[in-house]
């Protein structure tokens, strides 16, 4: 079950060592989920492989889910054509977040 979940939060095994030791775990902030959108897509990009696109819409339902308003990134996503565009999108739906401090 724990790794059925490591999808859409792969943040979890540190939220269960923060909670073992501590009572209680944080939740990722919006920078975190940035931050492996980019490093994520960024992986695929530098595989290479043909399905990166697909991946990249795939993995955007388990990223931003949490985020305000990451329904319209989603759906921006699942139109897009090619990663170069979905890292665009990305870059500019979060850089444009008021609660993004980066």
């Amino acid at each position: 079950m724990i790794g059925r979940a490591a999808s859409s939060n792969p943040w979890i095994f540190h939220q269960i060592e923060q909670y073992l030791s501590t009572g209680r775990y944080d939740q990722p902030t919006e920078h975190d989920r940035y931050q492996i959108m980019r490093r994520y897509y960024g992986m695929l990009i530098e595989q290479g492989e043909k399905d990166t696109v697909g991946k990249m819409k795939q993995f955007a339902t388990y990223f931003t889910h949490g985020v305000r308003h990451g329904a319209q990134l989603r759906a921006s996503i699942y139109k897009a054509q090619d990663s170069a565009s979905i890292l665009d999108l990305v870059d500019a739906f979060f850089l444009a977040s008021p609660a993004l401090a980066l």
